[in-house]
């Protein structure tokens, strides 16, 4: 079975496109997910990923794979576009924790590395905090050891108004 059977993932369809035509829901004003913040002709993929764990469960999350000039001979740049509290998500930046973490993670990015294997470590970053060793906001990470009850209550927070729908 599939990451899409699952409904782990899936690829969004010409959201720059829709954003242009509709009105944006304002809990989203003055995220990523409003501007346009990529580089010219620069590839990128966007999908939504569908963690499977509490409290990023309750909700899907737009990320964006940039895949730059050097792919697939480095790993795609990750943005994560939705507002999410999260060890390997450092705040208003947006940025995935990714780089400089292979020596120390199970992802270890090759250039015959799959899109679906790059969402499938993604996925299993954000469902794993625990085991996260590369850390992009120290605040939540130390949060989520030393205050588990307060870091879940601000997570589920969170996912709940950022959040978008699984469906």
């Amino acid at each position: 079975m599939n990451l899409e059977e699952e409904r782990r993932f899936t690829i969004e369809n010409d959201f720059w496109g829709i954003v242009e035509h509709r009105q944006i829901p304002p809990r989203f004003n003055k995220t990523i997910a409003t501007e346009n913040h990529r580089r010219a002709n620069v590839p990128y993929i966007q999908c939504r990923i569908f963690p499977q764990t509490k409290p990023y469960c309750q909700a899907s999350f737009l990320i964006e794979l940039e895949l730059g000039d050097n792919y697939p001979f480095r790993a795609p740049k990750i943005l994560v576009l939705d507002p999410m509290y999260h060890p390997v998500v450092h705040g208003i930046r947006t940025n995935f924790c990714w780089y400089g973490c292979s020596d120390h993670d199970s992802f270890d990015f090759k250039p015959t590395t799959s899109i679906v294997e790059v969402l499938e470590a993604v996925i299993k970053r954000i469902d794993n905090v625990s085991d996260i060793i590369c850390i992009a906001d120290e605040e939540c990470a130390k949060e989520y050891k030393d205050n588990y009850d307060k870091f879940y209550e601000k997570a589920l927070d969170m996912t709940l108004s950022y959040g978008r729908p699984r469906c």
